[in-house]
C-alpha cells in the first residue's frame, strides 16, 4: 500500500471510531437529562397528581434506587453478553422508562417509570465508557472517552432549560386580564409571565389587603 492509501485509510478508520463513540456517548446525555430534569419537573409534577411529601421524596428518589440496582449488575451483564449489546439493551431500556412516565396516570407508576430509567443510567453509566474506551485508538482513547462526561454535562444543561421551558409556559397560562367587568376577578392585579410564584403570592396577597381596606 502507498502511504496515500494508508492515511486514507487511518482517516476513515479515526472518522469511524469518533462517530461509534459519539453515539455511544448519547448514553451519557440521557444520564444528565434524566437525572437533573426532576429538579424542576417534580413541581409541576407534585401539583398535577396531588402528591404527598413522602411520594414526592419517592418519585425523586427512584431513579436513584434503578442506579443503585444497574450498577450493581452492568458489570457482569457487560461481560457476559458483550458491550455493545448491552448499549443496545439500555436504549430500549431508556425509551420504556420514558413511555412509562410520560403515560403514567398515578405516582406509582411513575415512580416504575423511573426507576427503569435509573436501572438504564446504572448501566450506560458503566458500559459506555468502557466500550468506548475498548474501540478507541490508544492515541485518541483519552479524547474519545472524554465525550460521555462531556455528553453528561449537556444533558444536565439540556435539562436545566427543558425546566425553565416549563416553568415559562406555565407562568404564562397563570395570567389573568387585570379587569374582567361582570366578573368576581376585577380585583385581581395585572401579572405579566416571568415573575416568580413567591412574587405573585406576595402580589395577591397585597391585593387582598387592599381590596379589605377599600371595603371597611
Amino acid at each position: 500500500m502507498t502511504t496515500a492509501s494508508v492515511e486514507t485509510t487511518r482517516t476513515q478508520s479515526g472518522a469511524f471510531v469518533f462517530t461509534i463513540s459519539a453515539v455511544s456517548a448519547l448514553a451519557g446525555l440521557l444520564f444528565g437529562y434524566d437525572t437533573g430534569v426532576i429538579s424542576g419537573a417534580i413541581l409541576f409534577v407534585q401539583e398535577d397528581f396531588r402528591l404527598a411529601t413522602f411520594q414526592e421524596e419517592v418519585v425523586v428518589s427512584a431513579v436513584l434506587l434503578g442506579c443503585l440496582i444497574g450498577a450493581a449488575f452492568s458489570g457482569r451483564l457487560a461481560d457476559r453478553f458483550g458491550r455493545r449489546s448491552v448499549l443496545i439493551q439500555v436504549a430500549c431500556l431508556f425509551i420504556l422508562g420514558a413511555l412509562g412516565t410520560a403515560f403514567a396516570t398515578g405516582s406509582v407508576w411513575l415512580s416504575i417509570g423511573r426507576v427503569i430509567v435509573g436501572i438504564a443510567i446504572g448501566i450506560a453509566s458503566y458500559t459506555a465508557p468502557l466500550y468506548i474506551s475498548e474501540i478507541s485508538p490508544a492515541g485518541i482513547r483519552g479524547k474519545l472517552v472524554s465525550l460521555n462526561q462531556l455528553m453528561i454535562t449537556i444533558g444536565i444543561l439540556v435539562s436545566y432549560l427543558a425546566d425553565y421551558g416549563l416553568a415559562a409556559s406555565r407562568l404564562a397560562m397563570d395570567v389573568r386580564p387585570c379587569r374582567d367587568p361582570g366578573s368576581d376577578s376585577a380585583n385581581r392585579p395585572c401579572l405579566r409571565a416571568g415573575k416568580p410564584a413567591l412574587v405573585r403570592e406576595r402580589a395577591h396577597a397585597r391585593a387582598r389587603q387592599r381590596s379589605a381596606l377599600e371595603n371597611t
